[in-house]
């Protein structure tokens, strides 16, 4: 059972911590007022407030875990959207639980999913409840599937909750659709000049430098700069190989920490033209997933925890932490979301109107949806701007080449004809 670490006071005011078993921070909370224990901060456990029993535990079972997910298929969402949709369907219908599970074990084609779904299982006939199952594979099941889960659990209401993780997972699915239709165009043309940039620099070009080196004459800049540039291609094609190489990888395991993701998700947001879509869609995602947690009962602070470790960008879940503190110091969602300076005045009066009428969850879905439109409109944007960015950027290359190639050659013609 997952583990969290907990501060807060007891009847006579002094100052408590500690580590408690829960399956989630509404449990541990229940638990510790019925101790008589208000609690301050709950937050999931972390590795140095563990015994060392349960750290080689957690460990081997993390390193079981990575080793599946390189060994097997890796979980998709149309996998988690499909296996969304199977439940709500064969839950509605009335089949049990672990002869839902079972049978899309059976019938799963992914590998690393059907592993996944064997195990819940497993933990759901050991006693354990849905949420608490799916909770232990949390590169599979975000913590807003957790969350879902267990409030259809605790409302009798689990199939709604499926169906309502589903349509949140299928409009996910086509924000990310739409953008890669509008970068396949840019990413295609990129992909065929870098092509042509290295057939002309491996090929092209030394065949033209054995001819000028006959020549005897001094070549122009742009000559001396495409023979320099074929020269670094052909002798240290490796080197720039292993530079490239040893960067993604590096910057790779630099977004695995922490301050690697913060730091990269942030100059993400400040990258020309693509910085204000990829805002405008986590800010849409941030709006959505708030409002399906709002609107199926969870509270707010719960539901702020939750949306920040599955918003996608480590900049911007640091602003709705700073919202969870403001809100558990006692201003309202509005004000916490205009300290953050992330939202637009249109969207903080939405959420004021909200509060006010009760309405907050139906006021957020409204946002989302003004942000899917502004999405749609940066989108064709988008396309529009890279468009002729390409075609400078292709007609300087072709300049180059025939700056480089054909002037020396015009120079020996016109010698040879003087």
């Amino acid at each position: 059972m997952p583990q969290f670490d907990y501060q807060g006071r007891d009847a006579s005011g002094k100052t408590t911590s500690g580590t408690v078993d829960g399956m989630n921070m509404d449990t541990v909370a229940g638990d510790l007022l019925a101790q008589g224990i208000t609690p301050i901060r709950i937050a999931p456990a972390t590795a140095s407030s563990k015994t060392p029993k349960q750290r080689d535990s957690l460990n081997l079972r993390d390193r079981f875990a990575g080793l599946q997910h390189l060994v097997g298929d890796k979980v998709r969402t149309d996998d988690l959207l499909i296996f969304c949709r199977q439940m709500y369907a064969l839950i509605k219908a009335g089949v049990p639980l672990m002869r839902t599970l079972h049978g899309m074990a059976e019938a799963s084609s992914n590998k690393s999913m059907k592993r996944v779904l064997q195990d819940v299982a497993h933990q759901l006939e050991s006693g354990l409840s849905l949420s608490a199952s799916l909770q232990s594979h949390p590169r599979v099941f975000p913590p807003i599937v957790i969350n879902m889960v267990h409030i259809g659990e605790n409302t009798g209401q689990l199939d709604n909750a499926f169906l309502q993780i589903g349509a949140y997972l299928e409009m996910d699915k086509n924000n990310k659709k739409r953008i890669k239709q509008a970068t396949r165009y840019p990413t295609v043309i990129i992909t065929a000049m870098a092509l042509a940039i290295t057939v002309i620099n491996v090929m092209v070009i030394p065949a033209f430098t054995q001819v000028f080196a006959r020549m005897g004459t001094d070549l122009p800049l742009a000559t001396r700069f495409l023979i320099g540039m074929s020269s670094a291609f052909t002798n240290y094609w490796w080197l720039m190989l292993l530079v490239i190489v040893g960067g993604i990888i590096g910057l790779k395991y630099y977004q695995r920490t922490s301050q690697g993701a913060y730091v990269l998700d942030r100059v993400k947001l400040k990258i020309p033209l693509l910085g204000p879509l990829t805002e405008r869609i986590v800010l849409s995602r941030f709006c959505r997933t708030l409002s399906m947690l709002l609107s199926a009962g969870v509270p707010t602070l719960q539901a702020l925890s939750s949306v920040s470790r599955s918003i996608g960008n480590s900049f911007i879940a640091r602003s709705i932490d700073d919202m969870r503190q403001s809100i558990e110091g006692g201003e309202s969602l509005s004000r916490s979301a205009a300290a953050t300076r992330r939202f637009t005045p249109m969207v903080l009066q939405m959420m004021a109107v909200g509060e006010e009428t009760g309405s907050t969850d139906t006021m957020l879905l409204e946002t989302a949806e003004f942000y899917d439109e502004a999405i749609d409109y940066d989108l064709k944007r988008l396309s529009d701007a890279l468009e002729p960015i390409l075609l400078v950027f292709m007609g300087a290359l072709v300049l180059l080449l025939a700056l480089g190639i054909f002037m020396p050659m015009w120079s020996m013609g016109s010698a040879m004809t003087g």
